[in-house]
């Protein structure tokens, strides 16, 4: 769809119009919002295309609604908004919702924003050369993006160069160091990085603790971690994050290894069946 600012409006309108308001009631009430506000000429469309995107999750959106989210974001994009390219691009990634998946299209765009200074881009770069989306691993190149991304203080990028250094991707394989680059995210979490982040890590320092990689083995702390990956996996899950279900399958059955360990420190003859 091609959006062009002077009849955004009316094409918000026509979108509404066709927007079934018991099945989609966050996005309907969002667009009638806007179009009631006074001020709807000053709302860039790429924030209303963001701002739609977070409605009604995780409802696949119909195809005249994906089409006009899109359509605003290109609009945005003409205009060199790296955000714009970074937030379209996520989609063209994850392919969820009834948008396309498309990696050529997706690392296109994270490009066009990369070259542009935006960190989250090299980020999202990071991914796609690190897991091979539509091109070899190259994990030479991940890692100059994951750099480049943890310096910006992001924190997916820098544990993403804890498990280079666990497992020995382009750098020396180095347990110790995966281990204080996992621990130094921990303790920079902020309550905005927890809703992307802490699950993933949790379920990192839960591993290390349990097997003791990298520190002492200390099944306590694990047992600690991987309740939190757990709570905040099923968080991420529920809000359509479904390539999470392995990691919360690894952290409910981690707990299960963590407990087993605990109860060996425990004498049978002093378990107690009754409740205190």
């Amino acid at each position: 769809m091609k959006i062009m600012r002077e009849t955004l409006f009316d094409t918000a309108k026509e979108v509404l119009a066709q927007i079934n308001d018991g099945e989609f009631p966050e996005v309907y009430e969002y667009l009638d919002g806007i179009l009631d506000d006074e001020d709807f000429v000053s709302i860039l469309p790429c924030d209303i295309a963001n701002s739609l995107c977070k409605c009604d999750k995780p409802k696949k959106f119909p195809a005249f609604l994906v089409a006009f989210i899109t359509g605003l974001y290109e609009y945005e994009i003409e205009r060199g908004n790296s955000s714009a390219m970074l937030s379209l691009g996520g989609e063209y990634y994850d392919g969820g919702r009834g948008f396309e998946q498309s990696f050529p299209k997706a690392v296109r765009l994270y490009k066009m924003a990369a070259e542009q200074g935006n960190r989250w881009a090299y980020e999202c770069l990071g991914y796609c050369y690190y897991y091979g989306r539509d091109m070899e691993p190259d994990y030479e190149q991940a890692f100059r993006c994951f750099s480049l991304g943890a310096l910006a203080g992001h924190l997916e990028s820098m544990y993403k160069l804890g498990d280079m250094y666990l497992r020995g991707q382009y750098v020396d394989k180095d347990e110790q160091e995966a281990f204080i680059i996992y621990n130094r995210c921990f303790q920079m979490m902020s309550d905005d990085d927890r809703g992307y982040v802490a699950g993933p890590l949790h379920l990192r320092l839960g591993n290390m603790y349990l097997d003791g990689i990298g520190t002492d083995q200390d099944p306590e702390n694990a047992l600690f971690h991987y309740g939190l990956a757990e709570v905040m996996l099923y968080r991420m899950i529920r809000g359509g994050n479904y390539m999470y279900k392995k990691s919360l399958r690894l952290a409910i059955e981690g707990q299960a290894r963590a407990r087993a360990l605990l109860a060996r420190n425990i004498p049978e003859d002093e378990w107690i069946d009754e409740p205190i």
